[in-house]
């Protein structure tokens, strides 16, 4: 499914308000968010420490995305891709 980046925050996590929902047994409401900073540029900031938030298979506590990062919360993995 694919979520077009509108605004300057998306909330991900598997509560009826979030913008993009994701399964796992422990994941949480506003699990993490990806938001858009003053430069222009999409950080991704987990919410919750566990289940742990990853980029490109590494744990993070934000990081800066960058354009095929994959992104996995739970047992749903995302991707970071520039649009058409």
């Amino acid at each position: 499914k694919r979520v077009v980046l509108a605004g300057d925050r998306i909330s991900i996590g598997k509560g009826d308000g979030d913008d993009v929902k994701v399964k796992g047994l422990l994941v949480s409401r506003e699990h993490a968010c990806v938001e858009r900073r003053p430069d222009g540029r999409w950080y991704l900031v987990p919410l919750k420490k566990f289940p742990a938030v990853t980029v490109n298979g590494l744990k993070v506590t934000e990081h800066r995305l960058t354009y095929d990062d994959y992104i996995d919360i739970g047992s749903t993995r995302l991707w970071f891709r520039k649009g058409k």
